[in-house]
């Protein structure tokens, strides 16, 4: 039976649905028009959308999901050439920026040893990684978008870099790249393509933690029941802006044993670890002395008989024992923020808890007090946290210690926040890890390249105002393939 679609109204236009008593579900297509090429005239065809699930929510079918990207992308694609048609291309020297850049990838990839273990025919990967890469600049990092960022850009590519094949990608060969290419080789070619921005200094940060991808939790239609998102774990060094390395966490496992899994192999001598609560455990403590590094890991009540000793032990101990900070008032998103941090040596703790996690007997126990005043209401409120820390209780060590604290936040605004924001990966639907992994490692490459593009333009005082170099207008410029290529040569420091 067939009937006009009038509920629900979140339907495509001119949408019909087709109920099927037999089966017993409701598909939704609607009839569209082509041109005969042998004929020339125009015949009607009937395009399913997708179906109606037990509630009448429409769920759209890959296909048509497929379709409806790729025509927003060819408009969007249209008003670009239109409105670059005009622009200033940047002064560089493309051709020499271009050799050195497909060098580079051609390099990363054989030291990766980048495969994608098929026996399809063969794909000139170092190409495609580097269609791949231009791409993410953009903001697209789905193999639609960048089969079409290929399709539009193949006559640049072919001039500049005449040795990568670069061709008219399908959409599945893209998405068979991301899925078949081993996690951790990917994250080598990762490496060997960031390791030039991360900054040499003399004191790192090293911030851990997860990041849930929203849209890869699954609705099993049997049950009806959510099943939780995959989730990602990232090293990220704070003054450099720079994700060092990535793992997912399965769902058979969990953040607390895939965090020691991720400092194994890093050296982290002269580098302070700072972590949430879900991370303080004794093996991630342990791992990172081992690897030579000290530690700032957030307290809460997972490690019920620390938090409570230590929250007692500012109650109870001598003034003299305690030392305090005060940072200077901050405004920002419209309220005023004031810290108090607090200092306390470990030897002061019971035997148990100083055996218990290592060097915090020469270390100490951190209180942060943080008070939030409205700008508008005047309204003020009040948040307390506790870490523990190798670092010794003095008050030499009050500015060090409260930096680390605040270099916390810096995963979760400057990595996370703009992971989301401007790169869309809690969009990313998938259910494959190995696609999930290797697309957000690709994410987080282009923002690496974003964010030392606009140092990179600022120190070369390449443009007039600060909204310039906002991601999003970095994205829209890289747009233009010379842009990306500067982006990356600038990242590789060959300009």
């Amino acid at each position: 039976m067939t009937q006009k679609s009038e509920q629900p109204k979140n339907l495509p236009s001119g949408a019909l649905l087709n109920i099927n008593k037999k089966n017993g579900y409701i598909q939704v297509y609607r009839y569209e028009y082509e041109q005969d090429p042998n004929s020339g005239k125009k015949v009607r065809i009937r395009v399913s959308l997708g179906t109606l699930d037990c509630n009448r929510q429409f769920v759209p079918s890959p296909q048509y999901q497929l379709r409806h990207a790729l025509e927003r992308l060819q408009e969007e694609n249209r008003q670009l050439k239109q409105k670059l048609a005009d622009a200033h291309a940047p002064d560089v020297e493309v051709s020499d920026q271009a050799v050195a850049v497909e060098h580079s990838v051609t390099q990363a990839v054989t030291t990766a040893k980048l495969e994608t273990r098929t026996k399809s025919p063969t794909i000139d990967l170092p190409a495609l990684v580097t269609v791949a890469l231009f791409s993410a600049l953009s903001g697209e990092t789905d193999a639609v978008s960048i089969g079409e960022y290929a399709k539009t850009h193949c006559e640049f590519f072919r001039k500049t870099m005449p040795s990568l094949r670069v061709e008219d990608f399908s959409h599945d060969s893209i998405r068979r790249l991301l899925l078949l290419i081993d996690p951790g080789q990917f994250d080598q070619f990762y490496t060997q393509m960031t390791q030039q921005m991360i900054s040499r200094q003399a004191v790192r940060i090293i911030a851990v933690d997860d990041q849930a991808v929203r849209a890869t939790a699954l609705t099993e239609r049997k049950d009806n029941k959510r099943h939780r998102a995959y989730y990602l774990m990232n090293l990220y060094d704070t003054a450099s802006k720079v994700c060092i390395s990535r793992q997912i966490i399965d769902h058979k496992t969990n953040e607390t044993t895939v965090g020691p899994q991720l400092l194994e192999g890093w050296d982290l001598h002269d580098c302070f670890v700072t972590a949430d609560a879900m991370s303080c455990q004794v093996n991630f403590v342990e791992t990172v002395l081992c690897r030579g590094g000290g530690y700032v890991i957030s307290l809460k009540s997972n490690q019920s008989k620390s938090f409570e000793e230590i929250r007692a032990i500012f109650s109870t101990a001598h003034t003299s024992h305690i030392h305090t900070l005060e940072t200077e008032p901050e405004l920002d998103h419209g309220r005023i923020e004031e810290r108090r941090y607090q200092i306390i040596s470990g030897k002061f703790l019971s035997k148990v808890i100083r055996k218990k996690w290592s060097a915090l007997s020469e270390g100490s126990v951190i209180k942060l007090t943080k008070t939030v005043i409205n700008k508008r209401t005047g309204q003020k409120s009040y948040e307390l946290s506790y870490y523990i820390s190798s670092i010794a209780g003095s008050p030499e060590n009050l500015p060090l210690v409260s930096k680390i604290v605040r270099s916390h936040w810096g995963i979760e605004n400057n990595l996370h926040g703009m992971l989301g924001m401007y790169w869309q990966q809690d969009r990313m639907q998938a259910t494959h890890p190995n696609y999930i992994s290797n697309r957000s490692a690709l994410c987080k490459m282009a923002l690496t390249y974003i964010e030392n593009y606009r140092y990179w333009l600022w120190d070369h005082k390449r443009i007039k105002t600060e909204e310039e170099i906002s991601i999003r207008s970095l994205q829209l410029r890289c747009r233009k393939p010379e842009v990306a290529l500067e982006c990356i040569a600038a990242g590789l420091g060959f300009i």
